[in-house]
C-alpha cells in the first residue's frame, strides 16, 4: 500500500559529485574525453539511484546524454544528479555537468536516464518508495513523466525484441562497419560482477569515433548518446563484440549505430545482443568548431529509416539543454 512507503521529494535525491579535469583526462584536442564525461554522468546517476532504492541499480536505458561544449584542462565540474519519477523498480535519473574555469561558468552536459534496481540475482526488485515533486522538483517530474511516455522510449521497447535476431547495426550510408572485441575485467565493474555501464560507455565512445573518423575523413568529438538500451547484463570473464556502423549523415556530423555482442570465450556461438546505443559525432576544425564534412558518404536504401531517426536524436539534443536548465533553476538555481 502507498502508505507503507518510503516518501521522498526530488530534492531529497539530488547529489553533486565534483571533479577536476587533469591531462589524463583529456583527448588529444586537449580537451575533457567525450567518453570520460560521459562516464562521470553514469556514476552520478548510479550514486543517486541507489541512494534511493538502497542498493544496487544498473543502468537500462538513455533517453539522452549531450554533451553542449568543451571542457578544458584545468576547469572543474559540477555534475549534478537527482531522481525525477521513479516505478515499482525502475527510475528516472536527470544529470547535469557545469563546467567552471577560464571560460565560465556553463552548462557542458545534460542526461536522462533510467536505472532499475538489481536483488541478488540481477532480477529488478521493487524499492518501496513513493517519490513526491515536492518543493522545487516539478520540473524535473515533469520531464521523467514526458520522457518515460515518449513515441522514442515506445519505439525502443517495441524494437527491443527484434535486436537478438538482427545481425549488423542499420546501414545508412556507404562507410564499412567497425568492430572490436575485449574481456570485461574486474575493473570494469562496480557489483555483482557485471560491466559498469560507463566503462562500456566509454569503450563505445572510442569505437564511435574511430568508425565515425573513418567515414568522414576528418577530426571528430562526441556530441552525445541517444536513444540507447541495456538489455542483459555482461559478465565479468566474458567478452564483449561491439561493432559500429554510420547510419546518417549530416553537414557536420555523423549517426553511429553501435550494437554489443557478449559471450564466453569458449563458446562465441552462443552470443547475446546485450546493448544498442546511438552516438552523435561531430566533426571539427582546427578552431574546434563544428565543419562541413571533408568527406560526406553516399546514402544506401536504410538512410529513410535512419533519417527519421536523426530527426528524433536532434530533437532530444534540444531538449536537453532547454529543459535540463529550467530543472536547474528550479531545483539547484545556485549552480549557473
Amino acid at each position: 500500500m502507498a502508505s507503507e512507503c518510503r516518501r521522498i521529494t526530488v530534492r531529497d535525491t539530488l547529489i553533486h559529485s565534483f571533479h577536476v579535469v587533469n591531462q589524463f583526462n583529456a583527448n588529444a584536442l586537449g580537451v575533457l574525453h567525450g567518453g570520460t564525461m560521459i562516464s562521470w554522468l553514469v556514476d552520478a546517476a548510479s550514486v543517486a539511484a541507489a541512494r534511493v532504492a538502497r542498493g544496487y541499480a544498473a543502468l537500462a536505458g538513455i533517453d539522452f546524454l549531450a554533451l553542449l561544449t568543451p571542457v578544458f584542462v584545468g576547469e572543474h565540474l559540477d555534475v549534478l544528479s537527482w531522481v525525477g519519477f521513479i516505478g515499482r523498480s525502475s527510475l528516472e535519473v536527470g544529470m547535469a555537468a557545469v563546467a567552471e574555469g577560464s571560460h565560465g561558468r556553463r552548462l557542458a552536459a545534460a542526461a536522462h536516464v533510467t536505472m532499475v534496481a538489481l536483488d541478488g540475482s540481477l532480477r529488478p526488485r521493487p524499492m518501496g518508495v513513493c517519490l513526491e515533486p515536492g518543493p522545487g522538483g516539478s520540473e524535473a517530474w515533469s520531464l521523467s513523466r514526458e520522457l518515460r511516455g515518449s513515441s522514442q522510449r515506445r519505439w525502443r521497447i517495441e524494437s527491443k525484441g527484434s535486436l537478438a535476431s538482427s545481425g549488423l547495426p542499420l546501414s545508412g550510408v556507404d562507410c564499412a562497419p567497425r568492430e572490436s572485441r575485449r574481456f570485461v575485467n574486474p575493473a570494469d565493474s562496480v557489483a555483482y560482477d557485471i560491466m559498469h555501464a560507463g566503462s562500456l560507455l566509454f569503450t563505445l565512445d572510442e569505437l564511435s569515433a574511430i568508425t565515425a573518423a573513418g567515414c568522414a575523413g576528418g577530426v571528430v568529438v562526441t556530441g552525445g548518446v541517444f536513444s540507447s538500451d541495456f538489455i542483459s547484463p555482461i559478465r565479468v570473464g566474458e567478452v564483449i563484440e561491439p561493432v559500429a556502423s554510420v547510419v546518417r549523415a549530416g553537414r557536420s556530423s555523423l549517426l553511429v549505430e553501435v550494437r554489443v555482442k557478449a559471450y564466453r570465450a569458449s563458446r562465441p556461438e552462443e552470443y547475446r545482443t546485450a546493448a544498442r546505443a546511438f552516438f552523435r559525432m561531430v566533426h571539427i576544425g582546427r578552431d574546434g568548431r563544428p565543419r562541413p564534412l571533408p568527406r560526406r558518404p553516399q546514402e544506401t536504401g536504410m538512410a529513410r529509416e535512419s533519417a527519421s531517426l536523426d530527426e528524433a536524436f536532434r530533437s532530444l539534443q534540444v531538449m536537453a539543454e532547454s529543459r535540463v536548465k529550467k530543472v536547474l533553476s528550479e531545483l539547484a538555481s545556485e549552480v549557473l
